[in-house]
């Protein structure tokens, strides 16, 4: 049982046979991408926030694979964490005059105690940016890609993004030998504790950005710059070094967790290769980011397959936290989770991205969930942006034929039928 009271799971780790350790985990937050994008939804009337849950889904495919080894990784000395992070981490429970995301009571969710109280997700809205124009002329590219750039200068004056995606061009082999391009003169920025929302449908290149973020692809031209520092043409030692900034949150909560390891495991892994802490520390450590996701300490003995599917996402989360990231890359990350649960994630994402101060990139097919969770809002098609803007301007006074087609796609499937 979670910090929070949620009755996600009670099965106790002992129960469970034990197995051969597989080794060294193939899965990490700092790399892989994949899985069917499937469709994710909220009530269209934001009510109360819940707290953790159960819920059920199917086991996906998705792997992931470790972050490379930092060299320039320096001993921590108390076991209260790698960055000096509080020894004791409270579970989400804060507090915004954003919309909160409403969450409803599942079958499995009936006779457990929950936490009162209020959860809002998404920052406050900021500074208005320029609509874009209509798509279809070079002129107009280049208008909507300066009107992501210039969205959080405006959010941020005094200081420079964090992240910045300038002109950026990426294709695959094609048929023929012609390439196929998946993302072309894409420009967003970020700045530091900005939520930026990346929206389009299946196909549209948003994934694909994610692993050029990644380091897992390379770009045919343009840059991506974190921290002023250009990641597209940097070394390999430079890529190593910088890995640990930005991490991953996946898709899918079944596929992303090695089944062979414990949860323990699969949380320090980065802490094994990227720090040196001792194993007593890392033991403490892990038991902190479990609090700080609402989860029992004591599941790090347990295996993925004791955990519900919103329980494996918080696992996810923190193992994407345990290198304290700057920047965090959530691509799809409630779309494989029931409708109660992904309200509950979204507010715990919305808590720790305000208690760190972390930047995120996050990327969804629904606006409605991009909503809550971003200040400003890019959408893409076809591997172009074809609108971007402040959050509220993209929601109400869409200016993109395609842009008012998703949020009515997004609205219908969340409108009840008729009886």
């Amino acid at each position: 049982m979670g910090p929070t009271g949620g009755p996600e799971s009670t099965v106790q780790p002992s129960a469970v046979p034990r197995r051969v350790d597989a080794g060294a985990e193939a899965g990490s937050a700092a790399v892989g991408l994949g899985g069917p994008e499937a469709p994710a939804g909220l009530p269209a009337s934001p009510a109360e926030a819940g707290t953790p849950g159960t819920d059920t889904g199917p086991a996906g495919a998705q792997a992931a694979a470790q972050p490379p080894r930092r060299p320039d990784a320096s001993p921590a000395a108390p076991a209260a964490g790698s960055a000096g992070r509080p020894t004791t981490a409270t579970p989400p429970s804060g507090r915004s005059e954003a919309t909160p995301v409403a969450t409803g009571t599942s079958a499995g969710e009936a006779g457990h105690d929950t936490p009162t109280g209020r959860e809002a997700v998404g920052p406050a809205p900021q500074a208005t940016v320029p609509a874009a124009v209509a798509p279809g002329r070079p002129e107009a590219a280049a208008a909507r890609n300066a009107a992501a750039r210039n969205g959080a200068a405006d959010a941020a004056p005094s200081a420079a993004p964090l992240l910045a995606v300038r002109d950026l061009t990426v294709s695959y082999p094609g048929r023929l030998g012609r390439r196929q391009v998946a993302v072309r003169g894409v420009s967003f920025e970020i700045a530091a504790g900005e939520t930026f929302g990346l929206v389009g449908e299946s196909g549209s290149g948003k994934s694909t950005i994610s692993r050029v973020l990644l380091g897992l692809r390379r770009a045919d031209s343009g840059s991506v710059l974190l921290d002023g520092e250009d990641v597209t043409h940097a070394s390999r030692r430079a890529r190593r070094r910088l890995a640990p900034q930005v991490q991953m949150v996946f898709q899918d909560p079944y596929g992303s967790l090695n089944p062979d390891r414990r949860i323990g495991d699969t949380v320090g892994a980065g802490l094994l290769f990227h720090t040196e802490l001792t194993r007593a520390q890392r033991r403490a450590r892990v038991a902190e980011l479990l609090a700080e996701v609402g989860l029992d300490p004591a599941l790090a003995a347990a295996y993925p397959e004791e955990l519900s599917g919103g329980m494996r996402q918080r696992v996810g989360i923190a193992r994407a936290l345990a290198l304290e990231p700057r920047l965090l890359v959530a691509d799809e990350p409630v779309s494989a989770l029931d409708v109660s649960v992904q309200a509950q994630v979204l507010n715990l994402l919305t808590e720790l991205q305000r208690s760190r101060g972390l930047a995120m990139l996050f990327i969804s097919h629904d606006l409605t969930v991009v909503r809550h969770m971003s200040s400003r809002i890019a959408v893409l098609r076809a591997g172009e942006i074809v609108e971007a803007g402040d959050r509220d301007q993209i929601m109400e006074r869409p200016e993109s034929d395609y842009t008012r087609a998703l949020l009515a796609a997004g609205l219908s499937a969340r409108r009840p039928a008729a009886a």
